[in-house]
């Protein structure tokens, strides 16, 4: 009987979430029958797009190259996101099965749009507003669904489709992937699913809407399985719940531009527009990425080092780490073109901004402000988790900790296929394999 595998990533869900969902049917069926890692070791910075890109590769950002989930232009606040397969370096699962000779499926899952070796996509991607059924059609076809696959799976739902608003958009994947189990029963099938962490976003790390989010995991849960029960498929099949990172409460924003402004780092025309520039500070969240224009300049880099040295040690800037390109990449596998990192003092988010105050407070009484976040240092805060269940997984197999890394090489092993450069290792001590 040939192997299947459906990995769900339930987006910002952590392990105190699990003393939530453990008696509702589907979870309680996983946690039950299956295998765990209660807390998973994400990567830094902890955001959604370079942590699935770990996730679906088993590579640090050091070696995938996705570093933020945006691309990171200076001058600019509404930066283009990295829906495309093309910002990723490295072999990933989806490789891996194709040499195999294995099919593929993908929904909503980061960073995969025109991926040359997903044989049915539905990426995650937004297009230009205005959101309209036809641009998010166009958009689709363009990031790589195929028209079989979009007459079939996502044309007779697309009116359901939300522009980047949960839990509409969590629904809508799932019932794409549901689809796409039924259509072709494809051997690996990936999903994306974020309502947990929009919920957490809006109302807090643990709030009465975080729990109705993990009520609606169990919902998503329950119409997968039903789909490969539909398919025909539910016995050979390994289900994978994991997800990505935790998220902190947040009250304000901070915008470091400001101060390169007041340096003379940062030239802005009458208009209040960038002119020119030799620092530049890019947000990841509740960590930011400082880039010097010149980063041989050694003189440059110094004084933008004292500054940012000061800052910390005043403590009120809202950063309370400093660490040198060198320090990440040694101590957490993070490289690419920055000269600087900056890590939240735990409350505090970074913004893109160069104009108004430094701190923007977030005020708790209007919606749609963000309440908590994410992009901090992997060992803070609450964890992920991963759960496993089906012929090939242990039942009762428990490890207290593992790697964000350690995924992809675990879903290779599950399906028999290569990934030897990943950076991290197949959990054999979850599998039941003969």
């Amino acid at each position: 009987m040939k192997k299947k595998l459906i990995v769900v990533s339930m987006d910002a869900m952590v392990f105190e979430d699990l003393e939530e969902v453990k008696h509702l049917p589907n979870f309680q069926w996983m946690l039950e029958n299956g295998a765990r890692v209660n807390r998973m070791r994400s990567i830094y910075p902890t955001l959604t797009y370079p942590c699935h890109t770990t996730m679906a590769t088993g590579l640090y950002p050091e070696h995938h190259g996705v570093l933020n989930n945006t691309v990171m232009y200076v001058g600019e606040e509404d930066l283009p996101w990295q829906f495309y397969k093309s910002a990723a370096r490295g072999k990933d699962i989806f490789d891996a099965c194709k040499e195999a000779g294995m099919t593929t499926a993908a929904v909503g899952w980061p960073v995969t749009g025109n991926h040359p070796n997903i044989d049915w996509l539905v990426d995650e991607i937004w297009p230009e507003k205005p959101y309209t059924w036809d641009t998010f059609a166009q958009a689709y076809r363009d990031s790589g669904t195929s028209e079989d696959v979009f007459e079939k799976v996502v044309k007779p739902i697309l009116w359901q489709r939300v522009p980047r608003r949960n839990p509409d958009s969590s629904y809508f994947n799932c019932r794409c992937a549901c689809g796409i189990i039924r259509c072709y029963q494809p051997d690996l099938l990936m999903l994306h699913t974020g309502n947990v962490d929009a919920y957490r976003h809006s109302t807090g790390v643990f709030s009465k809407n975080v729990s109705l989010g993990l009520l609606q995991c169990e919902q998503l849960l329950g119409m997968l399985i039903e789909a490969t029960k539909d398919a025909g498929v539910f016995e050979q099949t390994d289900f994978v719940v994991t997800a990505d990172h935790g998220q902190l409460n947040i009250t304000r924003l901070v915008k470091l531009n400001t101060v390169f402004v007041k340096e003379g780092l940062v030239t802005l025309n009458a208009d209040r527009t960038v002119t020119d520039w030799k620092a530049w500070c890019y947000s990841a969240g509740l960590s930011a990425y400082v880039v010097l224009k010149n980063p041989e300049d050694e003189l440059l880099h110094r004084q933008v080092a004292e500054l940012l040295q000061k800052m910390c040690r005043e403590g009120v800037w809202g950063f309370s780490e400093v660490y040198t390109k060198e320090e990440v990449r040694e101590r957490e596998h993070l490289d690419g073109p920055f000269s600087f990192v900056l890590e939240t003092d735990g409350y505090s988010k970074f913004a893109d901004g160069w104009q108004g105050n430094y701190v923007q407070p977030l005020p708790m009484e209007i919606d749609g402000v963000h309440r908590a976040s994410h992009g901090f240092h992997p060992d803070k805060g609450p964890r992920p988790f991963f759960l496993g269940c089906g012929p090939d997984f242990q039942k009762g197999a428990v490890l207290a900790d593992a790697n964000l890394t350690d995924g992809a090489p675990t879903y290779a092993k599950l399906l028999d296929v290569s990934l030897p450069d990943a950076d991290g290792r197949a959990l054999t001590e979850l599998l039941n394999l003969e």
